[in-house]
């Protein structure tokens, strides 16, 4: 089942928002097919490149947004909760 998320990086360290979603994705090591798509939406949050990823799995959501929030498991509290909003 597919799941949409938006995220808003930080790209201090990348050389541009590109970079920081695949090392993200990277992190949570995540296969090439398991993200659908990617749209830049803008400066949305804190002034902060955003955007909006269509996962292929819930799990795929999971797994990158515990990478996202720095989190070991895809399972904890903390990504129940971002996922929530």
């Amino acid at each position: 089942m597919a799941r949409t998320e938006q995220y808003d990086f930080n790209v201090e360290g990348y050389d541009n928002l590109w970079q920081a979603v695949g090392a993200t994705s990277a992190q949570g090591y995540l296969e090439d097919d398991e993200i659908r798509s990617i749209q830049f939406l803008g400066a949305i949050y804190n002034g902060n490149p955003t955007v909006e990823i269509e996962f292929k799995t819930v799990q795929a959501t999971r797994k990158f947004t515990a990478a996202y929030l720095g989190v070991d498991s895809p399972n904890s509290q903390d990504v129940s909760e971002y996922l929530a909003h």
